[in-house]
């Protein structure tokens, strides 16, 4: 059990070394590929509560331009740039990165209501977002925008495998 956090730490540093461009690109397919082990969680709430809904994007003009240009900067701004930012302004909560990531994440999930199954999954994928605001939060590196990007990236990708996988 030791090694999981050496494991964090040295994939910590690893991203933190990261250009923006390939911090961007990486964080997206790790949000992709992370979800993997947690799929029998979102079954498990799938079978208790229902299907897991979604937005049912496909790759259309204006689903692209809805899911990729328009959602990313006002989610990124809800879930993440007003909860990290009021959260810093509470003095306890300062240098809380660990709590005020987990809320942020939480809240990204709750604002995803389609279906419990999917408040779960939104909540895994805002960890993702949290830690990379607050990550170009320290590095002093336009957080917002780097979480819109992935954000934007991870869409457009999720528009694409619904349309061609019919999910």
């Amino acid at each position: 059990m030791k090694k999981i956090p050496t494991i964090i730490i040295k994939l910590h540093s690893f991203l933190n070394n990261l250009q923006p461009f390939w911090f961007i690109v990486v964080m997206t397919f790790l949000s992709l590929i992370l979800i993997i082990p947690f799929i029998p969680i979102i079954l498990l709430l799938e079978f208790c509560f229902g299907a897991m809904k979604g937005p049912n994007l496909k790759l259309t003009l204006e689903d692209i331009i809805l899911g990729v240009v328009i959602i990313p900067p006002i989610e990124t701004f809800l879930g993440q740039w007003l909860v990290i930012k009021s959260l810093r302004r509470i003095k306890k909560l300062r240098d809380q990165d660990f709590f005020i990531g987990f809320v942020s994440a939480l809240v990204f999930g709750l604002w995803h209501t389609y279906s419990v199954a999917y408040i779960f999954f939104g909540f895994l994928v805002g960890v993702f977002l949290a830690y990379s605001f607050i990550l170009y939060e320290h590095k002093k590196k336009s957080p917002f925008w780097t979480v819109t990007a992935i954000h934007s990236f991870r869409n457009f990708i999720s528009i694409i495998l619904s349309t061609f996988l019919d999910f």
